[in-house]
């Protein structure tokens, strides 16, 4: 089982393998070998019921397509007809056929050999979808839980971006407007990895989040899950830059407060003193007042 590791954590975003190469292969091993082992077991059995030896064909070609998929299913499928209709058809020993609804009979089993192939590959598809879906949902949840229990900062966001996608390198970049310039201009807020892409022309991928924010992505190629978790991650910077822009602004506001507070005991005291005779100075004006 493929995984990203994370602090120590183990994310499943690769928990579901499809069918790969060596279930492919023992598929097809399989589906030379079944279909003559059934055509073997009834000749020396002596059996000759042609609808059952059909339904054993037809329970090879299912199991079959269980265990090797679409195409080694259609190859036990193909394989079976024809041994029906060499070992059990009438006439016996040759691929020709003498009754028409015999022929109809081989034509309706290939199909429905065929069919009961392409569902069972359509389901197991479907299951790897369905699995690959949970997984990247339990990635961004833990990755969500994470993002509001770590110190915040974009560099330990954007590596975990890196780790998960499986990236060399990230970086952050955001617009601002320059004098003089015809367009917007970039700069480089945050990146993680060796050698991280300061420009679009130096990155292997591009992802706009918004107007104002695009992550460039350095690395191997991008799997439709990445395309969707890499959106994801996408809405998660820009949460992660307005915490900052929030924190920075709370911060501000209470230097403000503060030196506010500052200013305001300032005055206080000053008026306090302006309004309040120094002690002493009434000495000057009773003396005055008994002389005249």
């Amino acid at each position: 089982m493929a995984s990203a590791e994370v602090n120590g954590t183990v994310l499943p975003l690769r928990a579901v393998r499809g069918i790969g190469r060596r279930r492919i292969l023992a598929g097809l091993v399989l589906a030379l070998l079944f279909p003559i082992a059934i055509e073997v077991l009834v000749s020396v059995l002596n059996y000759r019921n042609f609808a059952m030896i059909m339904l054993f064909q037809l329970a090879v070609a299912a199991a079959v397509a269980a265990i090797g998929g679409l195409w080694p299913a259609v190859v036990s499928a193909v394989l079976g007809s024809l041994l029906l209709n060499y070992f059990s058809a009438e006439p016996v020993g040759s691929l020709s056929i003498a009754d028409p609804a015999t022929l109809f009979t081989l034509v309706i089993f290939l199909a429905v050999a065929c069919g009961v192939a392409l569902a069972v590959g359509l389901a197991t598809r479907r299951a790897q979808e369905a699995a690959y879906s949970g997984a990247e949902a339990r990635a961004l949840s833990e990755l969500a839980l994470r993002i509001l229990r770590s110190d915040g900062s974009l560099e330990s966001f954007l590596d975990k971006i890196r780790v998960n996608l499986g990236m060399e390198a990230v970086t952050l970049l955001s617009t601002f407007e320059s004098p003089g310039a015809t367009g917007p201009s970039w700069r480089v807020l945050a990146s993680s990895g060796l050698q991280p892409p300061v420009t679009h022309a130096a990155a292997d991928h591009a992802a706009v989040v918004d107007p104002n924010y695009t992550l460039l992505l350095r690395g191997g190629p991008l799997s439709e899950q990445h395309r969707r978790m890499l959106a994801a991650f996408g809405a998660f910077v820009v949460a992660v830059r307005e915490r900052q822009q929030l924190v920075k602004s709370r911060q501000d506001n209470v230097r403000l407060a503060e030196g506010n507070k500052m200013r305001t005991s300032i005055l206080r005291a000053v008026s306090h003193d302006l309004r309040t005779p120094w002690p002493g100075s009434s000495l000057p004006s009773a003396a005055c007042a008994r002389m005249t």
